[in-house]
């Protein structure tokens, strides 16, 4: 990858530093990347920034770490496997007169956390 090569990462900072994002994210441009999304939840944001910046940017005290913002994608192929469901089948167990079964993996599509 080259030193100038645009990628996105997700940036966290030390607890309280999320509400003083505008002074990272001027040393963000100033060096050729982009705010994306401010990311509240995990005390961070999202950027895009030319690859050989991120050892500058993690210098900054009040950067926890820099880590790839990676595409994720829904997999629900394993599912019954992950909650032995086989069982409860063999079981004679169907799921009939459940009102809800919620799983919650974590993982979520919206943007604007």
């Amino acid at each position: 990858m080259a030193f100038t090569t645009p990628v996105s990462v997700i940036v966290r900072f030390t607890p309280a530093y999320t509400q003083k994002i505008t002074q990272f994210t001027s040393k963000v441009n100033a060096n050729g990347g982009a705010l994306k999304s401010v990311l509240n939840i995990v005390n961070g944001a999202s950027f895009t920034i030319p690859a050989g910046v991120a050892k500058l940017l993690a210098l900054d005290p009040n950067v926890v770490y820099i880590s790839l913002d990676r595409k994720v994608r829904r997999r629900l192929d394993n599912t019954a496997a992950a909650v032995n469901a086989a069982s409860a089948w063999q079981s004679g167990l169907s799921g009939a007169g459940i009102g809800i079964a919620i799983i919650d993996s974590g993982v979520t599509v919206d943007q604007d956390i």
